[in-house]
């Protein structure tokens, strides 16, 4: 009888185990996860659910908005929008990009439906012109900041563009150096 109670809390033992891997599994690994991928000037950077999760939860430390990305007018952003679908039925979502100033919507950049199969993802991409919106901008100021809205059907995302006029760096004056004395006998 004894070495049945031994067996039976080793067997209790391994359900507990199995029982908090398979928590582990569905509460990390299943749902729905996005990204967002800026490319700029040669380099892409994502901006990931991590980085989303946080600025949701404390708005008053990321003053309510997303991320900030500093470019200049003339400029061509390249943005690339993933949603993984780690769930066991299909996800249909409609997105949309679009770019506002304050509270006036200037442009639509992306519409349109997606339907996601079950563990699998699609990748939306689009691409913003920063020179259309210069139109938009305070001559006077040195910079206009706009924010790009990604829209589904849970979430709106937001990424602030600071749009500003590049500067071409003042070259120093240049004098000319003296030639040395002549020698002296």
């Amino acid at each position: 009888m004894k070495k049945r109670r031994k067996n039976l809390s080793l067997y209790v033992a391994l359900l507990c185990v199995a029982g908090i891997m398979v928590i582990f599994l569905l509460d990390a690994y299943l749902g729905i996860y996005d990204t967002l991928y800026i490319t700029q000037r040669g380099s892409e950077r994502p901006v990931g659910f991590e980085q989303w999760e946080r600025w949701e939860r404390w708005p008053e430390r990321y003053e309510g908005s997303a991320y900030t990305a500093r470019v200049y007018y003339g400029e061509v952003l390249s943005f690339r929008y993933e949603i993984a679908n780690r769930r066991f039925g299909k996800y249909s979502t409609p997105i949309e990009a679009s770019v506002w100033k304050g509270e006036e919507r200037i442009s639509t950049l992306f519409s349109g439906e997606e339907t996601i199969k079950p563990f699998d993802e699609v990748a939306v991409r689009w691409t913003s012109e920063t020179e259309r919106l210069k139109e938009y901008g305070d001559p006077a100021a040195p910079y206009t900041n706009y924010s790009i809205r990604v829209k589904t059907e849970r979430v709106e995302r937001r990424i602030i563009l600071r749009v500003e006029e590049e500067v071409m760096p003042v070259s120093p004056k240049v004098f000319p150096i003296p030639s040395p004395p002549p020698p002296t006998r």
